[in-house]
This record gives C-alpha cells, structure tokens and sequence, in this order.
C-alpha cells in the first residue's frame, strides 16, 4: 500500500536527514534520472550518494521522480 502524500514528505524528509543529502542534491538527481537537464554535481561521490538516495525515496514512499523533483525545489532556497 502506498503511503499518503504527507507520510511520503514525511519518509522523505527522513531520508534526506539520515543522508545528509541537500535538496539540491535530490533536485539534481530527479532529474538526472529523467533525462533531463540539471547543474552538476560537486563530486562523482556526491552525485552516486544522490542518485542512490533519491531511488530509495521513491521505493519507499511511491513518489515519482517528477514528485520528487517539485517537493525538493519546493524547499530550495
């Protein structure tokens, strides 16, 4: 059963505490994995941490990575 959309920022939030992650980092990784455009990442380190991370979002809470995408450049300043 998927989780309800604020248990999912909820779940994602988690992950991105644990991680250490930037939502930038989540941001660029959505989509990455979309084939579309993005700013690089600082190291090749940084950028397989992110992909990694953001797969396990989307695996855990059922969000897309289009939903992925607008909930981290939500919360970009």
């Amino acid at each position: 059963m998927k989780p309800l959309i604020s248990d999912s920022y909820s779940i994602a939030n988690g992950i991105k505490a644990a991680g250490h992650r930037s939502y930038r980092n989540f941001f660029q990784a959505a989509r990455m994995l979309k084939g579309k455009e993005h700013d690089p990442f600082g190291t090749p380190k940084v950028k397989a941490t992110s992909v990694s991370y953001t797969k396990k979002i989307e695996q855990e809470t059922g969000m897309t990575l289009a939903q992925i995408e607008r909930w981290a450049a939500s919360r970009m300043r």
